[in-house]
């Protein structure tokens, strides 16, 4: 367990990993760092003593209190729980479900195209959309202009989208994974119908070839993210 004091001139040229709007002279900051490693949807803490427990995004920071933040640096398999007072997340906007252990964050195709996407850990390419996305935005039109013939029966195509906006980063060359026409495919399917009242407007998955290179910081209780490429 770290104590950190930092001055609000000092906080400004601080490295960390996401943008604050720092209010007052002096801030606290109560830095608990463990290394982590991901196993199926799960994120397996080391430390057992930690605020942290093991378990989905959705169900890490139960023990988190009001005003910490979550810092789940991928490229250093390091999460830190940071308690900083008056600060403030720019990004976006997150949907927790608990009931299906899901976390999902608001995101943007090509500067146009809002839609809200889970975060997979199970996921290992880099963005799943639904097709009715893939018709919206065009990259259906690809499908049919060229020789599909040596893919065999796999269920998607996947085609290069403009950008990604998320978290108030810009994730350029994101190939983008769409179900084949005639496919049908639901993330849903067999589960408890109960739970999904939440996630009529998540159209699409954010995968692990993205998430190993971001820094990904959470405010669980104010509902904001923030992703950062280290």
């Amino acid at each position: 367990m770290k104590q950190i004091l930092i001055s609000t001139v000092a906080a400004l040229s601080l490295p960390l990993p996401v943008s604050f709007l720092l209010i007052g002279n002096v801030l606290a900051a109560e830095n608990d760092c463990q290394s982590f490693r991901i196993q199926g949807s799960s994120i397996l803490i080391e430390d057992n003593n930690s605020t942290l427990k093991s378990g989905s995004l959705a169900s890490i920071a139960t023990g988190v209190s009001a005003g910490q933040i979550v810092v789940i640096d991928f490229p250093k398999s390091e999460i830190c729980v940071l308690g900083q007072s008056d600060a403030a997340l720019s990004g976006g906007a997150l949907v927790v479900n608990s009931h299906l252990d899901e976390l999902a964050i608001t995101a943007s195709i090509d500067g146009s195209y809002d839609v809200l996407l889970r975060i997979d850990l199970n996921f290992e390419s880099e963005l799943l959309i639904e097709r009715g996305v893939g018709e919206d935005i065009g990259l259906t039109e690809m499908e049919f202009l060229s020789d599909n013939s040596g893919v065999g029966a796999e269920d998607f195509f996947a085609e290069e989208i403009g950008f990604l906006e998320v978290g108030g980063a810009q994730l350029g060359g994101l190939f983008a994974e769409v179900p084949r026409y005639g496919i049908s495919y639901n993330h849903y399917q067999g589960l408890d119908d109960s739970g999904l009242a939440d996630t009529s407007t998540t159209r699409g998955s954010l995968g692990l070839a993205v998430l190993r290179d971001v820094v990904l910081t959470i405010n669980y209780q104010d509902k904001g993210f923030a992703v950062n490429k280290p």
